[in-house]
């Protein structure tokens, strides 16, 4: 991996890696993983959703009832202020989140949407409070490309009710057109 920022490297990995360590030693001290119940959605092979309740640790919920004593860490004032004085962050925010060159006022973005995103980020893809240098690595160039891109695309994605994609198959690869359900009438909303 080509870093393009080595000092913002360096201080979100030192900041990461001091924290998953506290929150390990957390849960080493006999504190409990808060679990949470979630929806996982499901297209079954002729393209129609349901939904599967799943009741697992909730890993994000955790480092959140914790990430006011995170803050307090020397490690995440390095790594605020490592992205603050980069080059790259301050072309992104010109460019897509702010017009202001105050770096007072982009303070709060790095803060939230670099820093305790990455964290969150991390943790979640990982589902470990572990350290892990190549999701490390992965995550924070996928950071940096994000930061220097020209151009940022959104992808949203919504359940909508009594529509059913077609079954991928070899002779439709793609399957990209949507069908009506054959639902004689609309679900009783709550």
């Amino acid at each position: 991996m080509t870093v393009r920022d080595q000092e913002s490297y360096e201080g979100l990995g030192r900041f990461v890696e001091s924290a998953l360590s506290m929150l390990t030693g957390k849960l080493g001290n006999g504190e409990s993983m808060p679990s949470a119940e979630f929806d996982e959605i499901v297209i079954d092979e002729t393209g129609y959703l349901s939904v599967r309740k799943q009741v697992k640790g909730d890993i994000l919920q955790f480092i959140e009832r914790h990430f006011a004593e995170l803050r307090a860490f020397p490690q995440y004032n390095q790594a605020v202020e490592s992205l603050l004085k980069s080059d790259i962050v301050t072309r992104h925010i010109e460019k897509h989140a702010s017009r202001q060159k105050d770096k007072t006022s982009i303070k709060p973005y790095v803060e939230i949407s670099l820093v305790r995103k990455f964290l969150f980020q991390l943790a979640q893809d990982a589902q470990s409070l572990e350290f892990n240098r190549f999701r490390f690595d992965r995550l924070y160039g996928a950071l940096e490309e994000f930061l220097i891109a020209d151009e940022i695309q959104y992808i949203i994605l919504a359940v909508i009710p009594l529509v059913k994609l077609p079954p991928t198959t070899p002779n439709n690869p793609t399957a990209t057109a949507l069908e009506a359900s054959e639902a004689t009438s609309p679900p009783d909303l709550p």
